[in-house]
């Protein structure tokens, strides 16, 4: 945002209910910033909630010019994306469809950009994957954030990895999908229950011999394993770049 004119155009976008943008808490600089990388200029947008770990920026209006909210990042909320400088899209969460769908657009420049859909761009290269029961498990090294993970896994796969069914017997399987290096599962704080969660909603246990720590608001979990010790789950910050592991569901997919 370049001054007070590239705020006031955002007001078509806008209305009462927060939608969300592109400004969270940095828990490295301490402060907020952009996830395109700008910076964040505070005295273009006047008095400004608190922001924490965990809390993401929301845009709404309840006056003639859009403020800035702040709400956990777990939280669902419809969502605001620009491509360039030419266009911005609104796209809110339909639970009815049970989908992202396009709300409202606002053009700029001579080129028409067909519409987008989220994370439309599969990732590149192989998955390496293992079997067990009757889910199947992929593992992606291609590094994104949680909730970048999660899109990407609901779209071409069942969900991010929910571990419940897994047993410690199974955990040799693991080895395949498993590195130092933590890889995203379907499993985060909720802040509306105060206690973990799977992104799948097919329960809320957590196996103990997975050894889960204890989880607090933008944290999500991670499945890594360290030279032949199990595999472990480890609490992490949200925004972090991480490679991922998604499921599908074999006896879904027969019966539908």
């Amino acid at each position: 945002m370049s001054g007070w004119s590239s705020i006031k155009a955002l007001y078509s976008l806008t209305s009462s209910h927060e939608a969300w943008v592109g400004l969270f808490f940095d828990v490295r600089l301490g402060g907020l910033r952009w996830s395109s990388g700008s910076s964040f200029s505070a005295s273009l947008w006047g008095s400004l909630p608190t922001f924490r770990e965990g809390l993401c920026a929301t845009l709404y209006s309840i006056t003639f010019l859009p403020s800035l909210g702040a709400a956990w990042c777990t939280a669902r909320r419809p969502f605001i994306c620009y491509y360039g400088v030419f266009r911005v899209t609104f796209w809110a969460w339909s639970s009815s469809q049970g989908r992202f769908s396009g709300a409202s657009e606002i053009e700029r420049g001579l080129e028409a950009y067909g519409t987008a859909t989220p994370w439309e761009n599969p990732c590149f290269g192989e998955a390496v994957e293992v079997q067990l029961g009757n889910l199947i498990f992929k593992r992606f090294d291609q590094e994104k954030m949680w909730l970048e993970a999660l899109g990407y896994c609901r779209r071409y796969h069942t969900d991010l990895a929910d571990l419940q069914t897994v047993t410690e017997e199974m955990d040799e399987d693991l080895k395949s999908i498993t590195s130092n290096t933590e890889a995203w599962i379907g499993l985060y704080f909720s802040a509306a229950s105060g206690s973990p969660r799977w992104s799948s909603d097919r329960g809320s246990s957590i196996p103990s011999w997975l050894q889960p720590p204890k989880f607090g608001a933008g944290l999500c979990a991670g499945l890594s394993r360290y030279w032949s010790f199990p595999s472990r789950i480890s609490a992490v910050t949200c925004f972090s770049l991480k490679p991922f592991i998604c499921f599908d569901d074999v006896l879904a997919t027969l019966l539908f």
